[in-house]
This record gives C-alpha cells, structure tokens and sequence, in this order.
C-alpha cells in the first residue's frame, strides 16, 4: 500500500472525532453528562420541512443531478430571505451557491483561491474546516488566538508581516462558535478595510445569524459598503432549523467571486468549492425559509432557557468558564484541537435543569418566526 500524503499524515486529529466513544464510556460509568461537543441540534426540524421530503422521495425529477443550476425555487428563496433579514439583494443564480453544508464550501475553498506557500487567516479556536482545507492544501494556516480581554474578535494585527505578505483569505465567524463573541459593526468594516489594503479574501462563516438573544440581530458582512468587492457569506440551515444532518446551506458573494454557476467551464469555483446539494434536499430547505410559510427556528427558544441557566452549571465544572453575551455562550479552554474529555462537562445536578428547560420550549413556534 501506498503511503499517505505528507498533508494528510501530519493533519491534526479532529476535537470532536472521540466525544461519541468518549460519551458511550462515561455513561456506562453511570457518569450524567451535558455534551458541550459538536454544536448538533436535538430538536426536531420544522414539520413543514419534514412533509416537504417525505413530498420530494416521490418525484422522478428530485433523484436525478442537479447539475451547476441546482434548484432555482432554492436559489430565490435564499434571495428572499436574505433581502428581509439584511436589507440587501443578490442575484439568486450568479451571487448565490447552494452547498452541501458549509463545511464542503469552506473546506474547498481554499483550492480556489490559493496555492501551496500562500497562506490564511483562521481565529483558534476556530471551525476545524478552516485549518484543514488550507493545511491539506500546503498552504500554511496562520492562527490568530481569540483573547478574552479582546471578546473574541480576531486581531490580524497580530499576524506577523512575513505571514501576513503571503496570507490570500481571512477567515471571521461572528456570532463565534465556541466562545459566543460578536462583532461589531466597526469591527466588521475595519475587517474588511484591512482585506482591501492587503489584497485578502474575506471568508465570513455566519452559521450562527439566528441564534442570538436579547434583542440582538446578528449583521451581514454583505451589507456593508463595499463589502462585496472583498467579501464572500456561508449561512446553513444546520443551527437555526435543526437540519444538522440535511447537509445543506449556501454562499453569498459576486458573480465574480464565486463564479457564474451558469458558465461551469470557465468557473472553477463554480466546479471546485460548490459540490451542490441534491435538489431532494433543497426542495424542504426552501419551504423552512419561504415568506408564505413562516416557521420557528425550533433551536433558538431551549437555547435561550439553556443559556440562562448556563453559569450555574458551568460554575460547578472545571475547565469552563462562562462569558455571558448576546449570542450562545459555553467557553471551553484550549485550542480548536483540543482534546475530547475537555468538550463534556461532567455533573448530575445541571443536566436535568438542563433537560426540563429544552422539553418546557420544544418546538415554541410562538416564540421565534422568520419573517
């Protein structure tokens, strides 16, 4: 047998590989467990979604490729939404991706826009598809830590001018997963002035835009001036409709950026980062976002109730600190590769405040719409 790539044989174990045989090992212990590990909803998706694919397996066309064009009901919807919920429109067949999950885009993207020796900016911790589509690539990952004292913003000032001269894309996600940070809009246009002097790629993994409280509306990179000349915006309907294991989000940006889906011979991006969701899957995701057809966020109203019971229990777990701000916040110390035991919290009393909070708010379709 061959050997593996030297890329691969030096990739770092993913943090969150072990936390199910870990989990399994605790529980048989009789250990109670809150599982701060992979953000992977446990409620339901919106039953409008669900009967629209239970509709979808019947249809001859919906097992059949989708091709660059996907399916353009999806493409308008994602439009749409994005219209009421930032204020700004894209065109829905050339400033439009539908992906496979975030993570495909995120972790392929890299093969576009860079070559071995170039390098990008990733916060740490930070979403492991930063680190490993750019190190997979011989790119060299340059991790900046998010600081406390700073709220988890990324500083690129502290990228050092070797690295920074060779740096092609800037990696920011805001609402922040795990420490729970937010940008504000400063920040965001600072951001983006320092992508424009130094000839960056803005790359903003906006997963979490729904998952934010206390009035708090999280922004669009998109929606500041200028923004697109510079900048590109993953979403997902992972977090905010429970579809973790629908695999299915997209990319916003110009025609240039991510290439005209239309022309696949002359865009590689087109080819390369956007591997499409099947139309199957598509066809639920566009009713969960259509304006006739509101639905609850079904994740937003247990987070809420989890979060204000959360420094209580974090308090009486090591290794856990709380930082309490306007979007989900569980902190875990170390780094984006850190070990597995450091994602579970170990305690029997929070776990059934914990457990009573997410039953008394499933599915509050009252609480949270998107209109």
């Amino acid at each position: 047998m061959p050997e593996f790539s030297k890329q691969f044989s030096t990739l770092p174990p993913y943090a969150l590989a072990d936390v199910p045989k870990v989990k399994a090992e605790l529980i048989e212990q009789g250990v109670d467990i809150i599982d701060l590990g992979a953000g992977d909803a446990d409620q339901m998706p919106p039953a409008q979604t669900i009967e629209a694919i239970r509709q979808a397996v019947t249809e001859e066309r919906f097992s059949r490729y989708p091709f660059q064009r996907g399916l353009p009901e999806f493409r308008i919807k994602i439009a749409e939404w994005m219209a009421r919920r930032f204020g700004f429109e894209v065109d829905p067949f050339e400033e439009v991706l539908p992906l496979i999950g975030t993570k495909e885009g995120i972790a392929h993207l890299p093969l576009v826009y860079m070559n071995p020796g170039d390098g990008a900016i990733i916060p740490d911790p930070g979403y492991y598809p930063y680190f490993g589509g750019t190190h997979m690539l011989g790119a060299d990952v340059i991790e900046v830590p998010l600081r406390r004292e700073k709220g988890y913003l990324l500083d690129w000032s502290e990228v050092p001018k070797e690295k920074l001269a060779r740096a092609k894309l800037l990696y920011l996600n805001y609402p922040n997963n795990p420490t729970g940070g937010i940008a504000t809009d400063d920040y965001f246009q600072r951001a983006l002035e320092f992508c424009r002097e130094h000839d960056l790629l803005l790359v903003s993994d906006n997963a979490y835009s729904e998952i934010a409280f206390d009035g708090y509306r999280p922004p669009s990179v998109l929606q500041y001036e200028g923004a697109r000349e510079v900048a590109v915006e993953y979403h997902s309907l992972s977090k905010t409709f429970n579809m973790t294991g629908w695999r299915i989000g997209w990319v916003a940006g110009t025609a240039w950026t991510l290439g005209k889906s239309s022309y696949p011979r002359t865009s590689p991006s087109s080819r390369s980062v956007a591997t499409r969701p099947s139309t199957r899957s598509a066809r639920p995701a566009s009713r969960s976002r259509s304006p006739r057809r509101p639905c609850t966020s079904g994740s937003r109203s247990p987070a809420a109730s989890r979060r204000s019971i959360s420094p209580a229990g974090s308090s009486r777990s090591p290794g856990l600190f709380c930082f309490r701000e306007r979007a989900w916040a569980e902190v875990v110390k170390g780094s984006s590769v850190s070990p597995s035991r450091n994602l579970l919290s170990v305690s029997k009393r929070p776990r059934n405040a914990w457990r009573k909070c997410c039953n008394r708010n499933r599915m509050a379709d009252q609480e949270y719409q998107l209109t």
